[in-house]
């Protein structure tokens, strides 16, 4: 999602004090690259490289959040402003191309792995005779089932699939790693197999984030070192006169 307004206000403090493209993202410790989106509008930095960008500008984090310069302020606001930003920053970035990438291909995996394991459950139906083959049938599918079902239990319900391709489930409305029993929601679609493919490429989210209220992102996007709501403390001065 672009934000024009966040953009040309970085790129007005940043000109005004001075600096080049090339020395701000130095000072922040990222890439040139990394500037120039944010300038752009195409991308946003989690909060503890904002605080570095603010700290360089002369500004307070949450002035660059708000692109506006203000006076009258508190900690608690800031706090506040600094949770919303992240929590935003970090689920609106399932809609963005790279994780809609990531997230196809990762279902195209777990689909394989799918079939894998029911292949592979099902491999003694195949050597006895047909009387049982669908009680056989039946168990691999049960087994595939408590499988999956421990896998949600014990990893919040990163697939393999997921695991390779670096995403994580998030909590649409808060911005943390989903609970467990959201994670099993979301295997109620799993018949859907196929549907639900179609709906990820179309809108970003499946069937089973819609039910569950989550979203899934890349983990990189993820700034693990800010806990909102938490305890974090965010870096705070006096506006400049």
């Amino acid at each position: 999602m672009e934000d024009l307004i966040f953009g040309r206000f970085l790129q007005d403090l940043r000109e005004k004090r001075g600096f080049t493209v090339t020395q701000l993202a130095q000072t922040a410790g990222v890439s040139v690259q990394s500037v120039i989106q944010w300038e752009k509008g195409l991308n946003k930095p989690p909060i503890h490289t904002l605080e570095k960008v603010a700290l360089a500008l002369n500004v307070r984090v949450d002035e660059l959040i708000e692109s506006r310069l203000k006076r009258d302020v508190n900690q608690e606001e800031i706090t506040r402003i600094c949770d919303h930003y992240e929590q935003t920053r970090r689920v609106i970035s399932y809609d963005s191309a790279g994780v809609k990438f990531k997230r196809c291909v990762a279902f195209l995996l777990d689909a394989l792995f799918f079939s894998l394991a029911i292949s592979l459950l099902s491999f003694p139906s195949l050597i006895l005779s047909n009387e049982r083959d669908s009680i056989f049938s039946f168990g691999s599918y049960f087994l595939f089932v408590v499988a999956l079902i421990l896998r949600d239990l014990i990893f919040s319900g990163v697939s393999l699939g997921k695991r390779i391709m670096g995403l994580e489930i998030l909590e649409y409305h808060t911005a943390q790693k989903a609970k467990r029993f959201k994670t099993l929601i979301r295997n109620l679609f799993l018949p859907l197999v196929w549907l639900d493919f179609f709906v990820i490429l179309i809108q970003g989210r499946s069937m089973g984030d819609c039910a569950a209220r989550t979203v899934v992102v890349n983990k990189k996007n993820i700034d693990y070192s800010y806990n909102i709501s938490g305890n974090t403390k965010v870096w705070y001065s006096n506006t400049p006169q």
